[in-house]
């Protein structure tokens, strides 16, 4: 496969090259960034895959139309992945007020979902880590499954680096806690 003069740049080079005009640098954006942010949103949110599509086609409608109001002194991923989340918090708001009920029936519908024992170790935390309140999953995709420090983590969040460590610190107590329960339940 023949890799375009785009795949060569750096993201926040693509992004100026984008906002002087240069649409295709924008191709190279939505290339590299549509499975990763589909990913993160289905994976720390409770949103349906569809409902994920909509969300990431909203975010990269933005783009396109608040391209000028990138910093481009920051990291493209940051604001970015800042927009993924603001446009899901709008999206939860959206579902709450539509129908409140909805969404308490998906959460335990999703909690029965993960109770399955005689699982590899891998899908144990995976199912673990849906278990997660949002505050940590977010949390610990953001910084362990997409390589985000703890600054970018909480500029992306919009909360303090403090908080980001404090949550980062209770998420990993309760998925040993997890993992012990799963351990004594196969040793049964």
């Amino acid at each position: 496969m023949r890799r375009s003069k785009w795949s060569f740049f750096q993201d926040e080079d693509l992004m100026q090259h984008f906002c002087n005009g240069e649409n295709a640098a924008f191709n190279e954006l939505y290339i590299r960034y549509y499975s990763k942010l589909y990913n993160y949103i289905l994976h720390s949110t409770s949103f349906t895959p569809s409902q994920c599509k909509d969300i990431l086609h909203d975010v990269f409608v933005k783009i396109i139309e608040k391209k000028k109001h990138y910093d481009q002194s920051k990291k493209l991923s940051v604001w970015i992945y800042t927009l993924i989340n603001n446009e899901c918090r709008n999206a939860y708001k959206h579902q709450i007020v539509k129908d409140k009920s909805k969404v308490e029936v998906s959460a335990s519908i999703q909690a029965r979902d993960t109770r399955i024992q005689d699982i590899n170790q891998a899908k144990q935390l995976r199912t673990s880590i849906k278990k997660l309140k949002p505050i940590y999953k977010q949390v610990f995709l953001l910084r362990f499954n997409f390589g985000f420090n703890i600054k970018e983590t909480a500029q992306i969040l919009d909360i303090t680096e403090g908080t980001v460590k404090s949550r980062l610190f209770n998420c990993i107590q309760l998925l040993n806690k997890t993992e012990e329960i799963l351990e004594i339940k196969q040793n049964r």
